[in-house]
């Protein structure tokens, strides 16, 4: 290879690296839909953690006219973003935070897998990234389920 062309392709080797941008890590752990008798809303759960230090700022899905996130005090108005602290697992439970499902777009049935986008957005950069989760409609976690079963 001529020197000229060798530099050339190191140029755009450096400039390809210096483009790309490395993303968080994120783990979503056990994402579940709250099975309730209501028709109007629901809460999903799940353990989320990030890398870097990060929030969730929405949820979108097909199965819900409109979604909030809530802190876990149930009667405090809707967040605009749940913190999301770099390498700390942060746990959407009942009593805890959680995301609303409101006006369901029709009845939920135990075991239906419910497709949503998570949104976060990095707290160093502000740029925003969306997950695709599906989480299972049940009456409790799964991981609520496997102590219940190893309970004597």
């Amino acid at each position: 290879m001529r020197p000229a062309t060798r530099l050339a392709v190191t140029l755009a080797a450096v400039a390809a690296l210096a483009a790309f941008e490395a993303q968080a890590v994120v783990a979503i752990n056990a994402p579940w839909v709250g099975m309730t008798t209501s028709m109007r809303s629901a809460r999903v759960y799940m353990e989320v953690q990030s890398s870097e230090a990060s929030a969730l700022v929405a949820v979108r899905t097909d199965a819900a006219k409109r979604t909030a996130l809530r802190s876990s005090d149930p009667r405090a108005a809707p967040v605009a973003a749940l913190p999301l602290p770099a390498g700390v697992p942060v746990m959407l439970a009942p009593g805890k935070s959680s995301i609303e499902l409101i006006e369901l777009s029709g009845a939920l049935k135990l075991g239906q897998r419910i497709p949503l986008t998570l949104v976060l957005r990095d707290s160093a950069s502000g740029k925003e990234r969306e997950i695709p989760i599906n989480a299972e409609v049940r009456r409790r976690s799964a991981i609520d389920d496997e102590l219940r079963h190893h309970k004597h």
